[in-house]
């Protein structure tokens, strides 16, 4: 396979995903695969961390006094934290071996998920443990960064309890942040795109450790860094656009439909139940219809870009056609 434009690109990965979930369409296969792509994509996650409500007034905030940390207490905690980082590392080493197995269809053209998820167990597994490294790196980067910045609002917190907010001093210290997290941010899209699109494919059909794979990605990398980088842009722009414009839309009929939810629930708190459970539906409905889709064009776009720098991954996503034999001349 030829290296490509990223640009080049779209439609053919569109034209993939029409051709694995439609061509022929089967319910079974498009829910199956819809609900692999939404895990492993990630565009069932919500990302916005909720705060509880914080009043100004001194007399709803809580007392240090009423509350006291016993042992009991931080044994709790302890416990309840090993647990959930337990249940975490388990999720996600399934979500991980999911990732290896939706490879293994869309490179290999199959519909079925559990060929790739024996054959590629072992590689899923130095994934796993390469990602969680990486995660943990990146942490603790974030945290050293972010060390300046909390220092620097709990003495605006502590100077603002008289009722009186200095706002040059927390603009002097919020201001530098936004450049900080923008950074941030596009540091940990950069390290999900080599490890997911870039390092994965050597690691499954290679099976290569974590130095190789990344080893053969910098070499392509240097080779070709202006197509690299506008692959990464349109690999992070282009699906974003999609989801913001099918939200607009989805947005306008569920709006209408928690409207009515909220006047049920005033009327019949049965009523107000077979709504929500209705508007539950539908939401699971639209985020396999339309999250499904796009999580597989996402990777199908993934593979035709590095298949044109990865020669064994070209060759099996979207072969040469052979050459033709010379003209002989008549005898």
């Amino acid at each position: 396979m030829r290296p490509v434009s990223a640009s080049q690109l779209i439609t053919p990965a569109i034209e993939r995903t029409r051709l694995l979930l439609f061509r022929p369409f089967a319910w079974k296969t498009f829910l199956k695969l819809s609900c692999v792509a939404v895990l492993t994509e990630g565009f069932s996650g919500n990302f916005n961390f909720s705060r509880p409500a914080q009043s100004t007034s001194h007399a709803s905030m809580p007392s240090p006094g009423n509350f006291t940390i016993t042992p009991e207490w931080i044994a709790l905690f302890v416990v309840l934290g090993l647990v959930f980082l337990v249940v975490g590392a388990i999720l996600f080493y399934l979500i991980v071996r999911l990732r290896f197995a939706l490879f293994n269809c869309l490179v290999f053209g199959t519909t079925e998920i559990r060929p790739g998820w024996r054959k590629y167990r072992a590689s899923a597994g130095r994934f796993f443990w390469l990602c969680v490294v990486v995660g943990v790196v990146f942490l603790a980067v974030v945290a050293t960064v972010a060390v300046p910045f909390v220092f620097g609002f709990l003495h605006l917190f502590q100077d603002s309890q008289g009722g009186h907010l200095d706002v040059p001093a927390f603009l002097a210290v919020f201001l530098p942040l936004i450049p900080v997290v923008l950074l941030i941010v596009c540091v940990a899209i950069a390290v999900d795109i080599v490890l997911r699109d870039l390092m994965l494919p050597h690691m499954a059909l290679d099976d290569a450790t974590a130095g190789a794979a990344w080893t053969a990605v910098w070499a392509a990398i240097a080779r070709e860094k202006g197509a690299f980088f506008f692959y990464a842009f349109l690999r992070v722009v282009v699906p974003l656009a999609v989801l913001i414009g099918v939200g607009m839309v989805v947005a306008i009929p569920m709006v209408i439909l928690a409207v009515c939810v909220a006047l049920a629930y005033k009327i019949s708190l049965a009523l107000a139940i077979v709504l929500g459970l209705l508007a539950f539906a539908i939401g699971i409905a639209l985020l396999l219809g339309i999250g499904g889709p796009v999580g597989i064009a996402v990777r199908n776009y993934a593979l035709l870009f590095y298949g044109g720098r990865y020669a064994k991954l070209g060759d099996l996503i979207a072969p040469d056609p052979p050459p033709l034999a010379p003209l002989q001349s008549p005898a």
